[in-house]
């Protein structure tokens, strides 16, 4: 609840992408993957020009075939010359 709370606008702390994607990980690595995964689709409905948001939601344990598709078509989005998005490792 308290990891989530920062995620809670208001004037001193406005929701920005750097603070969900940082929520992002740390719920992913602690094996709260259902958390991880809700807020990987909030943080790139946030903001869908971010290229990390996009790489995050991608790699949750998670994330759909079709949710990972769609990150990978965004990745290539903003960053087309990336010729490694999507290519396993």
């Amino acid at each position: 609840n308290q990891v989530e709370a920062v995620l809670t606008p208001s004037y001193l702390n406005p929701l920005n992408t750097f603070a969900f994607n940082n929520i992002v990980a740390v719920f992913e690595t602690n094996n709260l993957t259902d958390l991880a995964h809700k807020y990987g689709k909030e943080a790139v409905k946030f903001n869908p020009d971010s290229f990390e948001a996009w790489r995050n939601l991608s790699q949750l344990a998670k994330t759909t075939d079709t949710e990972r598709q769609e990150a990978f078509a965004n990745m290539k989005r903003l960053d087309p010359l990336n010729t490694t998005i999507g290519v396993a490792k």
